[in-house]
């Protein structure tokens, strides 16, 4: 089954990080794409997100964007700049705050 991912990213990378441990912990890793739109990128969350993608295992793209486009307008335009990348349309797609945590396998 293959699963896209994509949440939203606005300053603080914490929950970000908690958001990614927490789907490594309920899901296999195996199909699983990770899209991080990172509104307002700065060089601090550049480097956080970084750090995020190379420590774990799951398939992380960071995209990032010099001004806060905010929630939805942020989704759309990653999603569109992304399906255009692929053959394949994934099984399931979760659009998803980075405040939260996926507990269930």
């Amino acid at each position: 089954m293959n699963i896209w991912i994509i949440t939203v990213n606005f300053g603080d990378t914490a929950p970000t990080r908690e958001f990614i441990g927490s789907i490594e912990n309920s899901f296999n890793k195996k199909g699983i794409k990770v899209f991080i739109a990172d509104n307002q990128s700065t060089r601090k969350s550049k480097k956080d997100l970084k750090e995020i993608k190379n420590n774990s295992k799951l398939s992380i793209k960071i995209i990032s964007y010099n001004k806060n486009i905010f929630y939805w307008p942020s989704i759309k335009k990653t999603l569109k700049n992304n399906i255009k990348s692929i053959k394949d349309y994934p099984d399931w797609m979760l659009l998803c705050n980075n405040d939260i945590a996926i507990n269930d396998k």
